[in-house]
């Protein structure tokens, strides 16, 4: 039986395809992530009653919001896009000063925290700066 402690990767993924088309099947899910139909239909599940999903609109818990500007390597600038995607709803490069800016979602500050431990780990990611959402006018 799956324990609901704490997000991880693949509730990540879940999250991710949930957003793109809430109408994904467990099936679909399952051959994307890599787990069964009756694994997928458990973790969302626990993800519903965790209030990390509130509705299957697919509107997330997400009650931290934050910018996440990065520097990254001249020659792993798009690499490093690429695998920021797995831990931001929304990556774009940028011009200028900064590289590359990722739109993070969490639950929490800590959650928030821990996505930007993630990007500042990744190759070719040199610098970043975190910007919050206090409120929306």
């Amino acid at each position: 039986m799956y324990l609901f402690t704490s997000m991880d990767e693949i509730d990540e993924e879940i999250l991710d395809i949930l957003r793109e088309d809430a109408r994904t099947s467990y099936i679909d899910i399952g051959e994307k992530v890599g787990l069964s139909e009756g694994a997928i239909r458990n973790r969302v599940k626990k993800l519903k009653e965790s209030g990390k999903i509130k509705r299957f609109t697919i509107e997330t818990s997400a009650k931290t919001e934050g910018l996440v500007i990065i520097r990254a390597e001249p020659a792993k600038t798009k690499k490093a896009a690429e695998k920021i995607k797995e831990h931001s709803e929304k990556v774009y490069e940028l011009s200028g000063e900064w590289d590359i800016v990722a739109w993070i979602h969490s639950s929490d500050i800590n959650e928030l925290n821990q996505k930007v431990d993630k990007i500042r780990d990744i190759s070719g990611v040199s610098n970043t700066s975190t910007l919050i959402k206090l409120k929306e006018h």
